[in-house]
């Protein structure tokens, strides 16, 4: 019966037993790898084939780089040049430019595609258009970027030599183009801009000399106090301030566009504004900027060191708002965009400074008289203009020639060559990559196989599932070869070779049970007599309780004791056939249902064991049921009791069978066997839960059909002699199994050889009473 601890249910400690039985250890994984390994050689040995197919028909490939050094865009704009700035060497924008579709269609159409050829002869130029997408042919180009300098190396990996070379030359020519494009597009604006303002600026300046000239001859000349000039030289300083100002502003957002139109996802100027830190950062450099600009100008020595504070201050401030932008924006490095971006800002709010501080002075200056007033205004304005001329003048002949001198952004280092020998295949590595997999992957199906597996494994399972009252009775072992019946022979090993080491476990079971029988309390004669009465049974179909109380009844039979076999199986009648006998006419539905008498019905079986006798089940109608729980058949187990020591009852399956609580009400016990690797857990779960409605106890277990790792037999002089690996035939609870499919078991039945003489006359009972 099921052990339960106080206070559990049957299902609980059956769930708990599971649980249990779930656990899993290092030596078990290498059992079932070992006992999988079949299945582990096949996975591991096929993905070796596809790797080895995979190595031998792949085609040959080439690889070729081109090393160039890349002066970023930011740099031969000088963004910071106004401020001190230095220049950066980060080339994150430019690689980015170099992975963009405009490069790789310039790159290609460049290239003569018919001049080349792949393996099988194909010219490029009449491969499918599919090949020629610029995803795939992105795929065969790689860029790398050493320590993050403007060391760029451009490689093209194709299976044509010469278009690597080739190709990966044509990339680094576009790309070239490409930059210098970018850097001349932005000097022209400037250029055109600059041109357009210096006309304006001519006529501007006449007209306020005109004007001063003018006023002068209007009117005295007034001497201007020492804080009119100031203010005054001041305003002309701020102006002076503004215009190269303006002119970054331009320059920058020039810059701007020109990235923004080649890489797509960079975030407007507004987008990153919006951000809380970017704009925190913002006021705090407006603040320091006034500072700067009221200090600028002063020739104090307090004065220029404060004035190179601010200038730190200002530079951090930059570099601050380059890391954040970076963060907002998504690029690494301080990209050609981020400075554009810095830049742009700067001028702005700078601009915006130098307008409020000059509209602060200009309203300081109202408050002196309109004529000095006047007259400070008129001299600022010729100042200013004359300075703006000059400045103007010198930013378009510096732009000029700037613009001229833009050539390229690009200097080649190293020019791809046609490789002489295609890369190496990796063959080795190839194949021992696909060795792990194989191996890791077969490995990986056996656990999962093996966990997902509900079949009976050893007695361990067995244990789990019922508990660990009924008692294990033996194993025996499993033989294809020795179960196959002959003619004129039976299917027992205990008849064909009584001295096997397959008879020796029946023997043991045979013994055991006995052992049971006389030691416990719960198998109990019901029927007043000297015999015992033991159902032989399994949980579910063909798991070989007829072949282990065949074998059992034979050797109680040959040690002298009086045994009958009775098959109440009515359903498979399997026991005939293991005895290698025609079915006899009559049997227990006989008995019960028509009174025939119980010397009618019994034979034996076997010539030479005059103690084993043999009751079938009969011919009559047989309804399992109405005869096991009518009083004739406890009337006939009561009788024949009497007369045998052991009455062995083959009965149904558990699992499928009604009568078997029935049955078991007219017997001292239930022995039943599980056979390894076809048996269920969820069929011993099942049975184990119709256990506490059986009114005779589950005396043991019997684990059927073991796959031994060794054979042996008793030899000249009782010797042992073993075949096979020398060591332990088998280890109780850890035996190794093997599924034996039901068409293998069913082929095992033998044909009726010959007929079973009567055991008893008529007119000698043999103390059966009629």
């Amino acid at each position: 019966m099921i052990e339960q601890k106080e206070g559990t249910t049957m299902y609980e400690t059956m769930t708990q037993n599971h649980e249990d039985g779930q656990e899993i250890s290092l030596m078990q994984l290498f059992e079932i790898a070992k006992r999988r390994r079949g299945l582990i050689a096949l996975c591991t040995l096929a993905v070796l084939l596809c790797a080895f197919v995979y190595v031998m028909f792949k085609g040959v490939s080439f690889e070729s780089s081109s090393t160039v050094v890349v002066e970023p865009i930011a740099n031969s704009i000088s963004i910071f040049s106004n401020d001190g700035g230095t220049s950066s060497a980060d080339v994150s924008m430019e690689i980015q430019l170099l992975k963009s579709d405009k490069v790789m269609q310039d790159a290609l159409s460049m290239l003569d595609l018919s001049s080349y050829k792949d393996s099988k002869g194909v010219p490029y130029s009449q491969k499918p258009a599919k090949v020629w997408e610029l995803d795939n042919v992105a795929k065969k180009i790689s860029i790398s970027n050493p320590d993050k300098s403007k060391v760029m190396k451009v490689t093209v990996k194709d299976s044509n030599p010469s278009f690597c070379a080739d190709f990966a030359n044509a990339l680094v020519s576009a790309f070239a183009d490409l930059l210098s494009r970018t850097a001349k597009s932005t000097k022209t604006q400037l250029l055109e801009f600059v041109e357009k303002q210096i006309p304006e600026t001519t006529a501007m300046l006449e007209a306020s000399f005109d004007a001063l000239t003018k006023y002068k001859e209007e009117n005295e000349t007034i001497k201007m106090s020492d804080r009119v000039s100031l203010l005054s030289n001041r305003i002309v300083a701020f102006d002076v301030m503004m215009e190269p100002l303006e002119m970054q502003l331009v320059e920058s957002e020039a810059l701007m566009n020109s990235l923004s139109s080649l890489v797509d996802g960079l975030p407007s100027v507004d987008a990153i504004m919006a951000n809380e830190v970017v704009s925190s950062l913002l006021n705090e450099y407006r603040a320091a900027a006034t500072e700067f600009y009221m200090y600028k100008g002063s020739t104090s020595i307090a004065d220029e060191a404060r004035i190179a504070t601010l200038e730190n201050s200002l530079s951090t401030k930059e570099r601050e708002l380059a890391v954040q932008i970076v963060s907002v924006s998504g690029m690494t490095g301080i990209s050609s965009y981020t400075k554009a971006v810095i830049d742009y800002l700067g001028a702005k709010i700078r601009l915006s400074v130098l307008k409020t501080l000059e509209a602060q002075y200009n309203e300081e200056l109202a408050k002196y008289p309109s004529i000095e007033r006047k007259l400070t205004e008129l001299q600022a304005d010729v100042s200013i203009y004359k300075s703006l001329q000059s400045s103007l003048k010198t930013t378009y002949e510096r732009t000029k020639i700037e613009e001229a001198s833009i050539s390229s952004n690009i200097e080649i280092v190293d020019y791809a060559a046609v490789p002489s020998q295609a890369l190496p295949r990796k063959r080795l590595m190839t194949l021992a990559v696909a060795f792990v997999l194989g191996f890791g992957g077969g490995c990986l199906l056996a656990f999962v196989l093996e966990l997902t597996d509900s079949h009976i494994k050893d007695e361990d399972v067995i244990r789990s599932c019922i508990g660990r009252s009924p008692r294990p009775l033996g194993w025996t072992l499993y033989s294809l070869a020795r179960r196959k019946a002959k003619k004129g022979r039976t299917c027992l090993e205990m008849v064909e070779d009584p001295v096997s080491c397959f008879a020796e476990r029946y023997k043991a079971i045979a013994n055991n049970l006995i052992s049971v029988l006389d030691g416990s309390s719960e198998a109990n004669d019901l029927h007043g007599g000297a015999g015992t009465v033991v159902a032989f049974g399994s949980v579910d179909e063909h798991e070989g309780a007829s072949q282990v109380l065949c074998n059992v009844g034979v050797y109680y039979a040959s040690i002298g004791r009086k045994t009958l076999v009775v098959d109440v199986d009515g359903r498979s009648c399997s026991v005939e056939s293991l005895f290698g006998i025609k079915k006899p006419a009559l049997g227990v539905s006989d008995v019960v249902n028509e009174g025939v008498p119980l010397e009618m019905c019994i034979v034996k079986p076997l010539k030479g064991l005059s103690k084993l006798h043999f009751l079938s089940c009969g011919k009559a109608k047989f309804d399992p049921n109405a005869i096991y729980s009518a009083k004739e058949f406890h009337s006939m187990m009561g009788k024949l009791s009497k007369v045998y020591d052991f009455i062995l009852v083959n009965a149904p399956a558990f699992a499928y069978a009604s009568e078997v609580q029935s049955l078991s009400s007219s017997v001292d016990g239930i022995v039943f066997v599980a056979r390894a690797g076809f048996g269920t857990k969820g069929s011993l779960y099942g049975f184990a839960q119709e256990i506490p409605f059986l009114d005779a106890p589950v005396i043991g277990y019997v684990y059927h059909g073991v796959v031994p790792a060794n054979q042996g037999r008793y030899g000249a002089n009782c010797k042992y002699e073993v075949s096979g690996n020398v060591g332990t035939v088998y280890e109780v609870g850890k035996g190794s199994y093997k599924s034996i499919n039901r068409s293998q078991i069913k082929c095992h039945r033998s044909v009726g050889v010959y007929s079973a003489e009567l055991a008893f006359a008529r007119d000698k009972v043999k103390g059966v009473e009629g």
